[in-house]
């Protein structure tokens, strides 16, 4: 069970840092310039969203 909770929390610093590596980019306009890398990152954290409300929407809250 710890294990899964630390997996969990490393993955959360991750999504963590590429939300921040994207507001960085587009506030520098990184973005402007190289507009493959806003697509490819911008689709990997829409992605990851979908995933979440998917996998949350699934599971049973206990009463």
């Amino acid at each position: 069970m710890t294990a899964i909770f630390g997996a969990a929390l490393i993955c959360f610093v991750g999504y963590c840092y590429a939300l921040y590596d994207w507001f960085t980019d587009v506030n520098t306009g990184v973005y402007g310039r190289e507009p493959l890398e806003a697509f490819y990152e911008t689709a990997a954290i829409i992605t990851y969203h979908a995933y979440c409300i998917r996998f949350l929407r699934q599971k049973q809250v206990p009463k």
